[in-house]
């Protein structure tokens, strides 16, 4: 279990442009919301914006408004991608509650006549666990509320192309950030040695948008 302070960058989302409000819990185990760990990352997730009919998206940062602990779950079957999700469900809440039972003054048991992640809401702990590819972190609905995060501004709003859809079609506006700032991510995730792969596609083609000396 580790603890960001308030202040600490949690990390990026791709959203839709303007911005609405944030989903709520659909009562499923696994309904969450599931920021991307670097400023790539949430770019390789703007076609899923694009493919629910949001023409233009924005890249946000998100930041602790208060501290949020959140626990390290690394187990291989969280990365099978045949094992079913309620398997895996199961697996986190039998982890989390022998954790619980070595601290049991230190952590609450987690509820049970919950869905998985509305339960780990009510304990106000967020997820990281180890996907197929890379790190993922799962924030519960009840944390993304104001008194748990701020949302920034737009760093960059980008539209779909009309020809080439879930391709980048132009850069609408940005604040002043560097070429650098694509490959930026949270501070606390390599503090921790979590690995993030490389997702060059549309990193590459927004690279193209800079110019030279930023």
């Amino acid at each position: 279990m580790v603890t960001l302070g308030a202040g600490e960058t949690l990390g990026f989302k791709a959203l839709p442009h303007p911005l609405g409000d944030l989903p709520t819990s659909n009562g499923h185990d696994w309904s969450a919301l599931y920021p991307q760990l670097s400023f790539e990352q949430a770019l390789a997730y703007l076609p899923n914006q694009w493919e629910r009919g949001a023409v233009q998206c924005q890249i946000i940062t998100l930041t602790c408004a208060q501290p949020i602990s959140i626990l390290l779950y690394n187990d291989r079957a969280f990365a099978d991608g045949q094992r079913p999700a309620a398997e895996k469900a199961e697996r986190l809440r039998a982890a989390y509650a022998a954790l619980q039972q070595q601290q049991p003054g230190h952590l609450r048991p987690l509820p049970t006549a919950k869905p998985l992640m509305d339960a780990f809401g009510d304990l106000h702990v967020a997820i990281v666990a180890m996907d197929a590819e890379a790190p993922e972190l799962i924030l519960p609905h009840a944390m993304t509320t104001p008194a748990w995060l701020h949302i920034s501004a737009a760093l960059v709003v980008l539209e779909e192309s009309a020809s080439r859809p879930c391709s980048l079609g132009r850069i609408v506006g940005r604040e002043d950030i560097h070429r650098s700032y694509l490959h930026d991510c949270a501070a606390w995730v390599p503090q921790l040695n979590l690995s993030l792969p490389s997702m060059t596609a549309l990193t590459t083609e927004m690279d193209a948008f800079f110019d030279a000396d930023t």
